[in-house]
């Protein structure tokens, strides 16, 4: 049976975040980020344990964004979806995934906002502390 690269990613995609985690722990890492790395890539900042880039389609929300290359789990309220997992990585005491649009953090849930074309969209597991 062959996978596709798409589904491939997506299997190896929680083994690699556990050994980025433990590769990472105690290290101090750069805030440069490589222009030349994929869309769809998962980077260790310093103030995040995880990021996961993408960019930004016309018309697209976030949310929908994040659903076309990641597993998400997510929870519906009146306001908008909150997003509690990206690829088996989930909320907990400790972090949180948010959202940022060109290097700012809308106040309005994910499915609610609008990319266009060329944007450049952050989801942060941001560390609680």
């Amino acid at each position: 049976m062959k996978l596709s690269r798409a589904r491939l990613l997506i299997l190896m995609m929680p083994v690699a975040m556990a050994v980025l985690l433990i590769s990472c722990s105690g290290q101090k890492q750069s805030d440069k980020n490589d222009s030349d790395s994929p869309a769809d890539t998962v980077v260790a900042a310093p103030s995040d344990s995880l990021t996961v880039e993408l960019t930004g389609l016309d018309s697209l929300s976030v949310f929908e964004l994040l659903q076309k290359s990641h597993q998400v789990s997510y929870h519906p309220t009146a306001l908008g979806v909150f997003v509690t997992g990206i690829d088996s990585l989930e909320n907990n005491s400790h972090h949180f995934w948010v959202y940022s649009v060109n290097d700012s953090f809308p106040q309005i849930a994910s499915d609610k906002y609008l990319t266009a074309t060329g944007d450049r969209v952050v989801w942060h597991y941001r560390n609680a502390e």
